[in-house]
């Protein structure tokens, strides 16, 4: 396991040193913050094999083994987990013409997306195309391979595998959850 710290790294170096592993832990430290795309640059070690990459701060219930597998048969260079996102408008919403025309009228409109859950595999060799030394979003890398014609996937879960610690409301989620309340 590779961790790439900057933001607060003694503090996340001193929780995982707490825990006997069966695996290894690996440290990558950035001097100034690079993004995802951009930190997985700095890590030496060549890969063989497709690379999960997940951000910290989400918690995301899929099986790996499934996403690796999908991510190989699917033939993409890069896979994106992405979960279903169900939003509720909280109003009646007007749809209107020009010279404000009222056209039509819907109550309470109910959309659907599919969100990026920062957890991405992605084949070796393009870990290459990340530039060196220079803030760099996984998203940016998504762009570029696109642009490149390279095949960028999904793979889709549900609303509720998906957990992120950066908003609020998720987080009361996350506990409850977790059984953390």
């Amino acid at each position: 396991y590779y961790l790439t710290v900057n933001y607060k790294k003694a503090m996340i170096k001193s929780y995982f040193a707490d825990f006997c592993h069966e695996y290894v832990i690996n440290y990558v430290e950035e001097d100034k913050p690079l993004g995802t795309a951009g930190s997985i640059k700095l890590i030496r070690d060549k890969f063989e094999d497709p690379v999960i990459i997940t951000n910290c701060d989400t918690l995301v219930d899929v099986d790996y083994k499934k996403v690796m597998e999908y991510h190989i048969s699917s033939e993409n260079a890069l896979t994106i987990v992405a979960a279903l996102k169900n939003v509720i408008v909280p109003y009646g919403v007007i749809h209107s013409g020009s010279g404000g025309v009222i056209q039509s009228m819907e109550e309470k409109p109910k959309k659907s997306y599919f969100i990026n859950t920062g957890l991405y595999v992605l084949n070796p060799e393009l870990i290459q195309k990340i530039p060196d030394d220079c803030i760099f979003h996984m998203t940016n890398l998504a762009d570029l391979l696109m642009k490149e014609n390279y095949q960028v996937g999904m793979y889709p879960i549900s609303e509720d595998a998906f957990l992120d610690m950066g908003e609020f409301e998720e987080m009361s989620r996350m506990e409850k959850k977790l059984n953390l309340e």
